[in-house]
């Protein structure tokens, strides 16, 4: 349950912040995943195939989006103010 809500929670926060991509015009060109990066997409298109939903492809653009948002979040604990 734990592990599913991560993942929805992931997914959620990928599909978000590649709004935020818009502005940006290009990704760095040596830019690819890690083999974090991309288990945890397989386990997140596991997830929505056990729920019949279809898989998402993987993005470059949505995987540079999901890394910056995960690096921002840990350089400047968002999650740990009272606001």
């Amino acid at each position: 349950m734990k592990k599913a809500a991560i993942i929805s929670i992931s997914l959620v926060t990928f599909l978000l912040m590649s709004l935020v991509l818009k502005a940006q015009k290009e990704i760095p060109s040596d830019f690819c995943l890690t083999d974090e990066e991309f288990k945890l997409a397989e386990l997140i298109n596991a997830q929505r195939e056990a729920r019949g939903m279809q898989a998402i492809p993987l993005s470059a653009c949505l995987s540079y989006v999901g890394r910056t948002h995960v690096l921002d979040l840990y350089n400047n604990h968002p999650d740990t103010s009272i606001c």
